[in-house]
């Protein structure tokens, strides 16, 4: 067995060392033969992952998320997520290696002008950001969740004005969904919410996934007086006289809109649906999805089928991208509407002017970084003060569904479409109906996708069911969601909602009565897999150990998701010299990651598989040759993924980590003097032992002198010396163990009573014990005739007169012991 054995180097101090003694016994006794401590890394530690149980939902609407709110702005790059306590209990249980989606919600900045630009989204921001993210570790405390930082930290910014919240991911080996039975997310509330996130390497679905009517809040009915006559063609207001209330959206809702010039009026604010204008227009359908080939105009989509009724107010029919517009304001005569046109005083009230929310922006997602909730529907426009306020509401948008499987198959349903519009003309005979939600967003990462269904629809806008010829404007269409798929047979269905249609008598010939519907969403193929991955390289050790000895290096293959990955090729490269190398593969099991080789000899190489979130660990166990050794040790990872995965940040898929050999260089600093005499040179001896167990490569000594020293040069044998005004450098090509040298230096004083020069030695190699690599000496006129010489390192000597003849200075031997102190060398020997 090896044994740990001290080296102490006595230095001549003179009668010092008559001091030192006890010390030194006391230092010997301690450096008795011990236990062998030479690093060894510990056994392997098993890693715990959630994702290896199965789950079967029997209930209808369960719900498997958990949803908390961010509440101090995070930077891009922060490894920490700052919640409240309540935030941390509404997570809980959090465990190590649980998964979450950061998402903000909202943040947009948009046109605020008095035209119809007004609400036209003109910086996204951050809102719908959204990233997954790994738990590295839990303060309760302080409520901060720091996550797992191989990634790089947070991939963008996020802000608590933007209303970012923190949901936790379940995950599983299998998630069955029984027919019947249904999960849903908590609907958004204008805090949190809205997102429903799932992760299974094989997900069944015989029930239904629904985040229908989980998204933006549709603007609320108000009941405010205005008079018949006046014409509103304004687009946002501050009073609800002027017009119905604006539907969520990414922007924000009524605070942020009645910051913003007002919440009311026909402006469709981002991807929320207008309010209808007074008096009884309705309101406008949200947007979400953009319409291939299709600009917005927020006037919807008019259908062929009541063209004759269209053609009275337009000459070409709309077909814009986004939500539907609302119908008209409120008309008294029993007119036919495909012979008059609105806006014409023949139809009493208010004219029948086009005068109803337009439809919200649709807005362009991205399904691995940026998703939205479906827009909410702008209300219609209430008179009078007994108006139920479930009347004329606009309508919920659909939620955001994010799936992460292998497979996934069915015959169930996955559901994020729009609510409808609240109709009007109830016990309220003339108002305007609600603008439908936009469909919401739905994402798959799974290769495989067989059999459910998948649906992100408009709601459709509310119907106006006043029976008598009074008529007012029905609801726009919510447009349709935004949806991605990978390549399958399953269709999905994006459709924008129908516009809502009046039951007045006078409106038979043109049920419609202005209301517009929604635009068709988007659906997008993903042709590829999406993953990060993230290689590191961990030795347990900062140089080569001694010949004889063994380390280890830990190398991690980590999915920062959000896909599944199968058949990353890792290869790890050792140097030549060291192939007695043997590597063993650590994994949390075949449900969540594995490596189809577990075991080599010599360089890494394997196949991984591994689901989003987690990590195998290669664990090397390296044997330095019995053989002295000079070369530094290279260990070079990469890990390539399969072209049918995309890799979004390959500027961390590979390590290179380098292991120089040590050597333990000391370093002692003396002078032919220990006092100044003005105008005669000092001449000093910089030597350097390298104590081993390597030689020692690339050494340079940095020698620096009081300001106004005039240095007059220096030289060593393997020195190659240089001056730099009052410092001198020297470099040296190598040292090998055992060796000696040294270095020369003449310096003429400065004109003060004092000279300190001081000297530092380096190496490229790993120097085990940087204690010993400086030294410094202080040299001074002595007013007394007394030689006052102070130092620390083994830079320490005392040579004038005898110590007997006159005290001697403490702090020079507080200083010399210091430097005993620091010179005991630990070193392994056999």
């Amino acid at each position: 067995m090896k044994k740990k054995v001290c080296r102490i180097q006595m230095i001549q101090v003179g009668f010092l060392g008559l001091f030192a003694f006890p010390l030194m016994l006391g230092l010997w006794v301690g450096c008795l033969p011990q236990e062998d401590s030479v690093p060894s890394p510990s056994k392997p530690i098993a890693i715990v992952f959630p994702g290896q149980s199965d789950q079967t939902v029997t209930l209808p609407e369960t719900v498997l998320n958990r949803y908390a709110v961010l509440e101090k702005d995070v930077a891009k790059g922060s490894q920490n997520l700052k919640i409240s306590k309540a935030g941390l209990a509404a997570l809980s249980p959090l465990l190590e290696n649980d998964l979450l989606l950061v998402m903000q919600m909202q943040g947009a900045q948009m046109d605020t002008s008095q035209t119809p630009n007004y609400g036209t989204v003109v910086l996204p921001t951050q809102a719908g950001r959204y990233e997954f993210v790994w738990v590295r570790s839990i303060n309760q405390e302080e409520g901060i969740i720091t996550i797992d930082p191989q990634s790089g930290g947070l991939q963008h910014d996020y802000t608590v004005l933007g209303k970012t919240q923190i949901v936790f991911v379940p995950q599983y080996k299998t998630l069955t969904i029984a027919a019947g039975a249904s999960v849903k997310a908590l609907p958004w509330n204008g805090v949190l919410g809205g997102v429903l996130s799932l992760s299974a390497k094989e997900m069944v679905i015989d029930g239904v996934v629904d985040v229908s009517s989980a998204g933006f809040q549709g603007g609320a009915s108000h009941a405010a007086t205005s008079n018949v006559l006046d014409d509103i063609s304004s687009y946002v207001g501050i009073d609800p006289a002027q017009g119905g209330e604006k539907g969520e959206s990414i922007v924000g809702f009524v605070g942020m809109y009645d910051s913003l010039s007002g919440r009311y009026g026909r402006g469709a604010a981002g991807n929320g649906g207008g309010g209808g204008n007074a008096y009884e227009s309705g309101g406008g359908g949200g947007g979400n999805g953009v319409a291939p080939l299709k600009a917005w105009t927020g006037q919807g989509v008019m259908t062929v089928a009541f063209q004759p009724g269209w053609l009275k107010e337009v000459v070409s029919l709309a077909d814009s991208s986004g939500g539907g517009r609302g119908g008209y304001t409120n008309a008294t005569a029993a007119l036919d509407p495909v012979m008059v046109s609105p806006g014409d005083p023949t139809w009493g009230g208010n004219q029948r002017r086009e005068r109803g929310g337009l439809g919200g922006h649709p807005l362009p997602a991205d399904a691995h970084s940026q998703l939205f909730l479906g827009g909410g529907g702008g209300a219609g426009d209430l008179k009078g003060t007994a108006v139920p306020t479930s009347e004329g509401k606009g309508g919920n948008g659909g939620g955001i569904i994010i799936l992460n499987s292998k497979f996934i198959h069915g015959s169930g349903q996955i559901l994020a479409n729009g609510q409808a519009g609240s109709k009007s003309g109830g016990l309220y005979p003339n108002a305007g109906g609600g603008g439908g939600g936009a469909g919401g967003s739905i994402v798959i990462h799974a290769p495989v996708l067989q059999g459910v269904q998948v649906f992100a629809m408009g709601g459709a806008g509310g119907n106006h069911v006043g029976t008598s010829a009074d008529s007012s404007g029905p609801g726009g269409g919510g447009g349709g969601g935004f949806v991605a798929l990978p390549v399958s047979t399953v269709i999905p269905s994006v459709l924008g909602g129908a516009g809502g249609q009046s039951q007045s008598s006078s409106m038979v010939a043109f049920l419609p009565n202005g209301a517009t519907d929604g635009s068709v969403g988007n659906v997008v193929t993903l042709t590829q897999s999406t993953a990060d991955l993230v290689v590191t390289v961990s030795p347990n050790v900062e140089g080569v150990p001694e010949p004889g000895l063994s380390f280890i290096y830990q190398v991690r293959v980590w999915n920062a998701g959000p896909d599944f990955v199968d058949d990353v090729d890792v290869k790890g490269i050792l140097s030549p010299a060291y192939g007695n190398a043997t590597w063993v593969c650590q994994s949390p099991g075949p449900a969540v990651a594995f490596c189809t080789t577990t075991t080599g000899k010599g360089s890494i190489s394997s196949k991984v598989t591994l689901a989003p979130g987690t990590f195998v660990d290669l664990l090397m166990t390296v044997p330095v040759p019995s053989y002295e050794n000079r070369n530094q040790v290279t260990l070079s990872v990469t890990a390539v993924v399969p072209s049918t995965v995309l890799d979004s940040n390959l500027t961390n898929n590979q390590w290179t980590s380098v292991l120089q050999p040590p050597a333990d260089v000391a370093v002692s600093l003396k002078a032919n003097t220990s006092f100044l005499i003005p105008d005669v040179p000092i001449r000093y001896n910089l030597s350097m032992k390298n104590l081993g167990p390597y030689c020692a490569y690339d050494l340079l000594s940095h020698i620096t002198v009081t300001r106004g020293s005039t240095v007059n040069g220096a030289s060593g044998d393997g020195w190659i010396c240089t001056q730099n005004q009052d410092a001198i450098d020297c470099t040296r090509k190598e040292l090998c163990i055992g060796g000696e040298t040294s270095i020369n230096m003449e310096v003429l004083p400065p004109s003060t009573n004092s000279l300190i020069t001081r000297a530092i030695v380096t190496t490229s190699s790993f120097d085990p014990n940087t204690l010993n690599n400086e030294a410094f000496l202080q040299i001074s006129i002595d007013d007394q005739d007394r030689n006052t010489l102070s130092g620390s390192g083994v830079g320490c000597q005392m040579t004038k007169g005898s110590p007997l003849a006159r005290p001697v200075d403490g702090s020079l031997i507080f200083g010399c012991l210091l430097g005993l102190i620091f010179y005991i060398k630990p070193r392994w020997v056999q």
